[in-house]
């Protein structure tokens, strides 16, 4: 396959550079199918040029197989809308990526009102069970309630637009750590950088699944935990690195007005995950994976 351009990353690990577009726009019920796949071969001779190596195009129940167009692995994947009768602030999505087949889905689910929260709970538990990715995608002003939320739990990744700590708090409280994402909605701007084996679906699938990634706008970011008490940040030059854990959630530990190549963070006693994110002088970010933590303190 042509446009492959692993490359090594500053802790000297390769990395695949992925895209995962969610276009909820791109409606096989609005736009004529010769119409939808123009724009997907547009779409993935533009991440090609940019470097991408592979990229998911989730349309709303268009599932897209895994194959390769305009020399660029295409991931299999598909976007699930629910409550698109509803009022804005009361919809959701959520993208399947990397299955091995189609979920049972079917396009009416996205007319559900009352019970779209248990059907998108199901969905959830077969795209892990066809050992594909989950990434939920919710308003930016959602109000849905905890309750509803609650059975969206199970998801891998949120996508980092629908991240906020009062969302985030309801994950943990139920005793889950999702990864945050970036979910282009159209031309490359961010990427997901995967520490894969190599180039197949199941290795990029399961690198996502353990954790082995980062996402971001261009930066580089490595984070690892060195010791029970400590972590290790590696970075490109970054002003500033965030800190979002247990312990520090809603607000975040800030290092910032400096030239940062790395950093340690100190784990607290109760804490149980941390995100770190960085940003450079040129606004770009790199927000790391969920660590969960291994904590030997002795009570």
């Amino acid at each position: 396959m042509g446009g492959l351009f692993m490359f090594v990353d500053i802790m000297g690990k390769t990395k695949l550079k992925i895209g995962i577009l969610a276009l909820p726009t791109l409606d096989k019920a609005v736009y004529q199918e010769e119409k939808i796949n123009q724009k997907i071969s547009e779409i993935a001779a533009q991440y090609a040029i940019d470097g991408y190596d592979a990229i998911s195009i989730a349309m709303p129940y268009n599932y897209l197989d895994e194959c390769e167009i305009e020399n660029i692995k295409i991931l299999s994947s598909c976007l699930y809308t629910f409550g698109d009768t509803l009022p804005e602030d009361k919809r959701f999505s959520i993208v399947g990526m990397g299955m091995d087949m189609p979920p049972e889905a079917q396009a009416d689910w996205r007319n559900l009102q009352r019970t779209s929260h248990v059907k998108a709970a199901e969905l959830i538990r077969i795209i892990n069970k066809y050992n594909g990715i989950s990434i939920l995608l919710l308003p930016k002003n959602t109000t849905l309630d905890e309750e509803q939320i609650e059975k969206l739990c199970d998801v891998d990744m949120i996508d980092i637009s629908s991240m906020s700590d009062k969302i985030y708090s309801i994950f943990t409280k139920n005793g889950r750590y999702p990864s945050i994402t970036v979910c282009n909605k159209g031309a490359p701007r961010a990427s997901v950088l995967v520490e894969s084996l190599d180039f197949s679906k199941t290795s990029i699938v399961r690198a996502i699944k353990a954790r082995r990634f980062y996402s971001g706008t261009g930066p580089e970011l490595s984070v690892n935990q060195v010791a029970a008490d400590k972590i290790k940040i590696n970075c490109t030059p970054a002003q500033k690195i965030s800190f979002y854990s247990s312990s520090s959630a809603p607000e975040v530990e800030v290092l910032e007005n400096n030239s940062y190549v790395e950093a340690d963070y100190s784990v607290k006693e109760n804490d149980e995950f941390l995100m770190v994110s960085i940003f450079d002088e040129k606004k770009n970010f790199a927000v790391s994976s969920t660590c969960k933590i291994a904590n030997w303190y002795e009570k």
